[in-house]
């Protein structure tokens, strides 16, 4: 009965997540040594670029715990830490302040990944302007970072609704900055166009400062077997060739809804359109514009 009076309504939504614990560990303990968790993984992108076809993959390893679309999904603290990091404040204090919004939305999740066992995964890329945070306060942390043709990419936000009558999304879209007179006469491919460009390059940004042993690159326009492979050796995930292969022929979320052609059949036009904000990072990547 004692043990029944102990229990936690809480505790059963996250077995329900993790499963029945292994080991004891208070919130106060982990986060005075977040080195205790093993290898979490955390993927960085635009979104819209295969982030949920990677968890349905990945989560095939019962060892790890991944998340698509975790509670919180911090989308709206993710648009803040991109304005904070265009602030004057001392870098060290930017770090702080991002830290304890991350560990507010995560601790829980970190917590009984170290009690289950479970290596702690995340593919929304609402926590990528959080990966300078995550790769300091988890310095054994790995990231991934996923890219997608800009003129895909920009084809899904425009379907979606991005930056025009989509107001949900839109409250999570970043902006400028500075120079919003400027922002108000751009296109709806250009914004979603320097959506991508500026997304995509703050994280190149990051891969600058960790290290190539702690970021793996996937373009999921080349995605293929040995890329897959290669991937989950970085990772650590274990994971049959049959899996794979099968999974290589599925599709994940799928958009259904919205109307614009395919980058392929765009006018010169449109197409001059995203050249202005993506062209450069386009040919790092080596895509076509």
């Amino acid at each position: 009965m004692n043990s029944f009076k102990e229990f936690k309504l809480d505790d059963l939504l996250w077995i329900c997540h993790y499963g029945l614990p292994k080991k004891k560990i208070s919130t106060e303990v982990l986060l005075s040594d977040l080195s205790l968790l093993e290898t979490p993984v955390f993927f960085l992108s635009t979104g819209r670029c295969g982030t949920h076809w990677f968890s349905k993959l990945i989560s095939k390893d019962r060892t790890v715990k991944d998340f698509h679309s975790p509670y919180p999904n911090l989308s709206i603290q993710n648009k803040f830490m991109f304005s904070l990091w265009h602030q004057k404040t001392e870098h060290h204090q930017k770090i702080e302040i991002g830290s304890q919004i991350f560990l507010a939305g995560r601790e829980q999740h970190l917590r009984f990944a170290y009690k289950c066992q479970r290596r702690y995964f995340e593919t929304n890329n609402h926590i990528t302007f959080f990966a300078p945070v995550i790769s300091k306060i988890i310095p054994q942390a790995k990231f991934i970072h996923l890219y997608r043709h800009p003129g895909e990419f920009v084809r899904s936000g425009i379907r979606r609704g991005w930056y025009e009558q989509n107001e949900q999304a839109n409250a999570k879209l970043i902006t400028p900055p500075n120079d919003v007179n400027s922002w108000s006469k751009f296109s709806q491919i250009e914004k979603i166009g320097w959506l991508w460009n500026e997304t995509n390059g703050f994280i190149e940004q990051f891969k600058q400062s960790v290290g190539p042993d702690r970021v793996f690159d996937v373009n999921i326009n080349q995605l293929n077997y040995t890329g897959i492979e290669r991937l989950l050796d970085f990772i650590n995930v274990s994971i049959s060739p049959g899996i794979i292969k099968r999974h290589l022929k599925s599709r994940v979320n799928v958009q259904k809804s919205g109307n614009f052609p395919e980058y392929k059949i765009w006018s010169d036009d449109q197409k001059d359109e995203l050249k202005k904000n993506c062209s450069v990072l386009s040919k790092k990547y080596g895509y076509q514009l």
